[in-house]
């Protein structure tokens, strides 16, 4: 699968805020936080030092002061881009801007967020509500796993027809189909249900354990 996009990792921070907003001494801290990035901006001796400061005030403004700019990057990204920078040791900020943002962003939710962002890469959803993997992620799995596609119910690899330089598509099985419908998608029962029968999933009861 792809990896995250940058904008996608904003979106999700914004829909996990969104969905528990922050509480005022959230709001208060970050406050904090950013008197301290003021007052140590000066001290930035390059163009990049200096963006990276921006970058971060802009961002953290954006989420935790009502009526700010909207910026599309995400906090955790203005945040690494900071703590890489000569700026961050000098102001001793690193631990301090860490713990702000697993308070106001769940660990266990983000990384829901962020692996269910990936799964949209990979199914595709119309607007008739079905489900169906893409095409390019099917033809994907059977290059990697070829044996076990082949052998779920119904799968027909494509076949050129007698009178026709043409060949008829590969028609995969419903099976695969149906292992990242909406309701397992929501619930993240899928990854019990997709390794369950998988030959080469070296630990099952742990995959199995995440909990939903």
């Amino acid at each position: 699968m792809k990896p995250v996009s940058e904008n996608s990792e904003a979106k999700n921070e914004v829909h996990l805020l969104t969905k528990t907003p922050p509480p005022a001494e959230s709001r208060r801290a970050w406050l904090e936080l950013e008197e301290r990035l003021l007052s140590i901006a000066g001290q930035a001796s390059t163009e990049a030092d200096r963006g990276a400061v921006i970058n971060l005030l802009s961002k953290g403004r954006s989420l935790f002061v009502l009526r700010s700019r909207k910026v599309s990057r995400s906090l955790g990204s203005a945040i690494a881009e900071f703590l890489a920078s000569p700026l961050a040791s000098s102001s001793r900020l690193d631990g301090e801007l860490k713990d702000f943002y697993y308070r106001c962003f769940d660990e266990k939710e983000r990384r829901k967020a962020l692996l269910k962002d990936k799964l949209y890469t990979v199914v595709d959803f119309s607007s008739r509500r079905t489900h169906f993997l893409k095409d390019d992620f099917k033809r994907e799995l059977l290059q990697r796993e070829p044996d076990f596609i082949r052998s779920l119910p119904g799968h027909c690899d494509a076949q050129r027809r007698n009178t026709s330089w043409f060949a008829d598509p590969t028609r995969y099985s419903e099976t695969l189909e149906s292992l990242l419908r909406r309701d397992v998608l929501g619930s993240f029962i899928f990854i019990s249900r997709a390794t369950r029968e998988h030959p080469s999933v070296p630990d099952r009861n742990k995959l199995r354990a995440v909990p939903s």
